[in-house]
Formats: C-alpha cells, sequence, structure tokens
C-alpha cells in the first residue's frame, strides 16, 4: 500500500471514529430527554435505564453509519484541500479518482461489516432493548396475544389453536381441517387438549369427523383417545412469538416469508423489510460518490459546518426518501425489491452525475 493512501485511510478512520462518537452521543442524548418521562413515571430504576441505552447503542449506530461515512469523507478531502494537499495529489498526476480510491474501498468494507452486523448483533440487542423497555421499565405483562386464536396453514390441512400456554407444551380447543387438492372438506379433527412429547402431539381425547368432497355431507364421526395429532409446530416454535420485523435479519425475514407464503398469507411487509436489509448498508458506500464531488466542489473554502450541514441535509433526504418508498412497497404500490432498492439507485445516479461533471 502506498504511503499516500495510508495517510488518505489514517486520516478518514480518525475522523470515523470521531464523528460517529458525536452522531451516536447526540442521538442518545436527544434520546434520553425524550423518554425521560417515561422513566419518571414508571420510576425506573438507574441500572435498567443504562442497560436500555447500552443495548441501544448497535442500533443509534446502525442508524447513523450513513451520516458519518458522508461527513468523515467530506472533512477527509477538505482538510486535504485547506493544507493543499490536494493540489499537490493532483499536481502529482493523480486524478479524483484514484485520490478517492481508498475511501471507496474503505466504504465497501464497511458495508459488507454492517451487513454481518444486521445479522449477527443488531438482533439481539434490538430486542432486548424493546423487552427492557416495555417490560422491565414501562412494567407490560409479556405478550401473549399470539397465543390465542392461532390460525395456521401446512400442505393441504388448516390448523386452529384456542389457546397455547405460554410454555408451549399444551395446546388447547385444536381443529385440524383437511382440504382436498380442489379445496374441499375432507375430514376435521377436533381435540380439547393436545400435549407436547418427544417432538410430536398427542391428544387424549379427539373427534375425526369425514365428509363427502361433493356432497359435503357427514359420512363418518370417530370418537378416540391417545391420537397422534399431525401438527409440525413444535412447541418450541409455540413457545417463542414471532419477534417483530426490526428484531430479524435477513435470513430470519426471508424464512419467515416463505413460511407465510407457504400458510397463504400475505408477506409483502416481510418481503419489503427483507430486501431492505440488504439494500440499507449499501447507503454507506453511496455517500462516498456524494461527499467527493461535494469536498470538492467547495474547494479550500470548505469548512466543518459545512460538511455538518451537507451532511444531515443528505442524511434528511435519504431517509425521506426511503420511508416514502417503504410505505409505497408496504401498500404494494411498487415491487418489494423496487421499493428496497430504488432510494440507493437514485442517490447513487445522482452521486456519479456529480462526479463525472466535476473536472478530474
Amino acid at each position: 500500500m502506498r504511503i499516500l493512501d495510508r495517510h488518505v485511510l489514517k486520516t478518514f478512520a480518525r475522523l470515523v471514529l470521531l464523528t460517529q462518537a458525536a452522531f451516536t452521543g447526540i442521538y442518545l442524548l436527544i434520546d434520553i430527554f425524550e423518554k425521560v418521562d417515561d422513566f419518571i413515571e414508571h420510576q425506573a430504576s438507574l441500572g435498567d435505564c443504562l442497560l436500555y441505552f447500552a443495548h441501544k447503542v448497535p442500533l443509534v449506530i446502525n442508524q447513523t453509519i450513513p451520516m458519518t461515512i458522508l461527513l468523515a469523507t467530506f472533512l477527509t478531502l477538505g482538510s486535504f484541500s485547506r493544507t493543499n494537499e490536494l493540489t499537490a495529489m493532483r499536481a502529482g498526476g493523480l486524478s479524483l479518482t484514484r485520490i478517492a480510491m481508498p475511501l471507496f474501498i474503505s466504504a465497501l468494507i464497511i458495508t459488507l461489516g454492517v451487513i454481518t452486523f444486521n445479522e449477527t448483533v443488531l438482533p439481539f440487542h434490538t430486542k432486548r432493548m424493546n423487552e427492557i423497555f416495555n417490560h422491565q421499565i414501562k412494567k407490560k405483562p409479556l405478550e401473549t396475544h399470539r397465543l390465542e386464536n392461532i390460525w395456521f396453514r401446512e400442505d393441504d390441512r388448516i390448523i386452529h389453536i384456542g389457546l397455547a400456554n405460554p410454555d408451549g407444551a399444551q395446546i388447547q380447543n385444536l381443529s385440524i381441517f383437511e382440504f382436498s387438492p380442489s379445496f374441499e372438506l375432507l375430514s376435521r379433527l377436533d381435540a380439547p387438549k393436545a400435549l407436547a412429547s418427544q417432538n410430536q402431539w398427542s391428544a387424549p381425547e379427539s373427534i375425526k369427523r369425514s365428509f363427502d368432497s361433493e356432497k359435503g355431507t357427514l359420512l363418518e364421526s370417530l370418537a378416540m383417545q391417545h391420537k397422534i395429532v399431525p401438527l409440525s409446530q413444535s412447541a418450541q416454535q409455540l413457545r417463542e412469538s414471532n419477534p417483530r420485523p426490526e428484531e430479524m435479519g435477513f435470513f430470519q425475514l426471508r424464512e419467515l416469508t416463505r413460511k407465510l407464503r407457504k400458510e397463504g398469507y400475505n408477506a409483502v411487509r416481510y418481503q419489503v423489510d427483507m430486501h431492505s436489509r440488504l439494500s440499507t448498508p449499501f447507503a454507506n458506500l453511496i455517500m462516498v460518490f456524494l461527499a467527493v464531488p461535494f469536498a470538492l466542489a467547495r474547494g479550500r473554502g470548505s469548512s466543518p459546518a459545512v460538511g455538518v450541514s451537507i451532511s444531515i441535509a443528505i442524511g434528511i433526504a435519504y431517509h425521506m426518501l426511503q420511508a416514502l418508498m417503504l410505505a409505497f412497497g408496504y401498500s404494494e404500490a411498487l415491487p418489494a425489491l423496487l421499493a428496497a432498492w430504488s432510494p440507493n439507485t437514485i442517490f447513487l445516479l445522482f452521486g456519479c452525475w456529480l462526479m463525472l461533471n466535476k473536472r478530474q
């Protein structure tokens, strides 16, 4: 690696750390003022408050890292311009693209790191943050509504569970409807109770009714005891309520989307969030394309205040456009893939246009 590249990277890395620390501190400070009423009203302990903000730091970093990259790039090139280092680089025959190449490579590495971070670290901390705020601070009871009146589909069967105990080891008021390929009712199994045992479900008492697929009339009603219930949902799956989309990574959302589609439900919202998990980190790379021409356009007159203003303005514009496109995706006005990636595409094209119009 050239001495010049090491110099650019060293300056950029230092500014990234300083800028990220500043954005994180400002974000948390604002959040403290917003949440202080809740803390006082529910008499939250200091430990719970500190633990809540500790688990929120990864989410703050994930949300502010694009503006960090944008501002750090602006300040890096701005400092080189003010000290005439950029002029010396250009006089040495280096093009703008070559000078900024270490910044692009760094942004790409950060992008890949953020994708990994979102899959491994962020879901856990987001879930813990929500649990601490809702249950330990606001004293809300654990969510059990998702264990009542459950409907789902498995191949040619539709299953209804009236109530699943929080430990997932017992379900009540179970009904299994079996249909033909043409969606005609063939049988119905009703069990007041089913117990989990050795990765399967057993109903102490049950009644199975068979129907004529053409006429719909009852053919047979059979009472059974200790019947093995054809239910693929394990006790562990019933015990764990579905996490919120923000508590899930790309692969979890992809699996949930496939599951919902298989069961016949509309999974568009989860599909949009799934594509967003991949598209959003690439905003870090796109911000470099925007920052480089802006920084060079200011020349020696660039200042940190201008950099902060431009970074905040571009960051707000990006998040507003992203929110708008995601809303279109949720409402199915746009395909999920297009809704998630269109903000990146628009900002990338704008950045490339600025780069091409900047004299080399």
